[in-house]
């Protein structure tokens, strides 16, 4: 990589490669037309099969699924799977909501996250109607909409119980994905099913010193498990809780999880731009100003001593005075 930028440590990146296999995603939903859209989704990637099912079908002792998608419907206990939660149903028990709001304007939205990459005219979608999501501890907003001269986020998205989720305020069953205007919420939904993804490159990769959740199911409780960084450095992690929290994320390389019948691989980056910059912080209250260094031709005037020179000139004094004196003389005798 060459970087506009002036430190060297982060020329360098590394990734881990799997074998690309389909991201198998429950649908819990009634809705025909979100479930002839996602039909169409499905065919275009060949990458992700969906499988739909009814709110009253829905239990946790289903088969093990990527990706659980809730649409206008939350369950009882949380899912195991990390989730995506389209228009929640008002007064339900994992997200609060303060009420129906019309006529949406978005306004703003998180273009850091990856689930908001390579977004644009997103500000020139219209949404009829949306919900007034409240901020909740775990959670970021995504997405920031204007309604009724008020503020309110749009999309939510963090980690809640050692699983990613992402929050909808709005209807995805409102807008035809295949449409070439709603091309934005289209990248949108395919960037949440990424990031989602257990298995997906967002998962097996994050910044330099950055926290690294790891959900372990109760069959799946392990001990004695050990990371190795990428200094070589065995490091002992306590997994006596779910989700483990990997905290000695801080030099750049190939991170080794591992224990007894359980191995996970994963990278860290330095991937964050503030990382680059080798200036001094800001003193508060002060504005500091940089300006480029110029390169000023300086002569050092060397002192000349004059001490040899009259010494030169007061010898040739003294030879022609000399010279003169002999010629006088020798005048004289003849």
């Amino acid at each position: 990589l060459e970087p506009e930028d002036s430190l060297a440590a982060d020329n360098h990146a590394y990734a881990i490669i799997k074998i690309n296999k389909s991201v198998n995603v429950l649908v819990v939903t009634e809705d025909a037309f979100l479930q002839e859209e996602l039909r169409k989704v499905e065919k275009a990637t060949e990458q992700v099969k969906f499988t739909t099912i009814t709110p009253s079908s829905y239990t946790t002792n289903l088969k093990d699924y990527d990706i659980a998608i809730f649409h206008r419907f939350i369950p009882e206990d949380y899912p195991r799977e990390n989730a995506l939660f389209i228009s929640p149903p008002m007064n339900n028990k994992l997200f609060p909501i303060r009420g129906w709001t019309r006529g949406v304007r978005v306004i703003d939205w998180n273009n850091d996250h990856p689930i908001m990459r390579h977004l644009d005219y997103l500000e020139e979608i219209w949404i009829y109607k949306a919900l007034h999501l409240e901020p909740l501890e775990g959670l970021k907003t995504l997405i920031k909409a204007e309604a009724e001269s008020e503020n309110l986020p749009l999309a939510l998205a963090g980690t809640l119980q050692g699983r990613r989720v992402v929050v909808l305020g709005f209807d995805l069953a409102e807008f035809g994905l295949s449409k070439t205007k709603n091309m934005p919420i289209l990248i949108m939904f395919l960037n949440i099913l990424q990031w989602l993804n257990p298995e997906g490159v967002e998962a097996s990769q994050i910044k330099t010193g950055e926290h690294l959740v790891i959900n372990l199911y109760p069959e799946k409780e392990l001990k004695n498990l050990s990371l190795l960084n990428p200094k070589g450095k065995t490091i002992n992690i306590d997994s006596t809780h779910s989700p483990l929290v990997i905290t000695d994320t801080y030099y750049a390389g190939q991170y080794l999880l591992r224990g007894k019948g359980f191995e996970k691989r994963f990278v860290a980056n330095l991937f964050d731009e503030s990382e680059s910059g080798i200036k001094p912080s800001l003193t508060p209250g002060k504005k500091l100003e940089f300006e480029e260094a110029k390169v000023v031709p300086f002569v050092k005037e060397e002192k000349k001593e004059l001490g040899k020179y009259i010494l030169v000139v007061v010898s040739l004094l003294l030879l022609t005075e000399w010279i003169l004196y002999y010629l006088k003389a020798r005048a004289r005798v003849v």
